[in-house]
């Protein structure tokens, strides 16, 4: 086996396993429904990944292996000094808060299905429009206040910051937690 890395995002992935010059690639049957199919028929994890077993076979010739065992939960995070100035403790609350937010996302959820614009459902006020972004670049851009929110996932915030609130979506609401780094 040969290991390739920076091949690209899911799209160019995609036509690299079609075509026949990638083999195998990991990827998460959710990511695969929204930015490959281009659709989100339900958020039950087994039902998406039946269903993206399906489609994949079906119009690509292509197999679904079972789920390696790691997960990528949709996060909101916040610093906790802006939480607590702002006085929200979910993301609904921001919405009915006067605290303007800077938000920043990686490409990649600029551009699925459920990323930002599921997120802009919650209609917080921003102080400037939503920046995009390379993934490694967001949380050193939250802590140098470029930005003030980032949406990302818990596995690439791997609790980045120590001073931060994270939020999960759970059927397309978000909660907010707090994580123990």
């Amino acid at each position: 086996m040969e290991r390739q890395l920076g091949l690209g995002d899911e799209l160019i992935l995609y036509q690299a396993l079609v075509s026949g010059n990638v083999t195998l690639y990991p990827d998460y049957a959710a990511a695969i429904e929204t930015t490959i199919l281009r659709q989100r028929l339900d958020f039950n994890p087994d039902i998406v990944r039946e269903h993206v077993r399906s489609e994949l076979r079906r119009t690509a010739k292509l197999e679904l292996l079972e789920p390696l065992g790691y997960e990528s939960t949709p996060v909101v995070v916040v610093k906790k000094t802006d939480a607590e100035r702002s006085k929200v403790k979910t993301l609904s609350d921001t919405a009915r808060q006067t605290f303007r937010w800077k938000l920043g996302v990686s490409y990649n959820f600029e551009q699925r299905v459920g990323g930002a614009t599921a997120l802009s459902a919650y209609a917080f006020p921003m102080a400037e429009g939503t920046r995009a972004m390379e993934t490694p670049q967001l949380f050193p851009a939250l802590d140098q206040g470029q930005v003030t929110m980032v949406a990302s996932t818990l596995r690439t915030a791997a609790c980045p910051c120590p001073n931060t609130l994270f939020s999960p979506t759970i059927r397309a609401s978000f909660l907010l937690i707090k994580h123990a780094c």
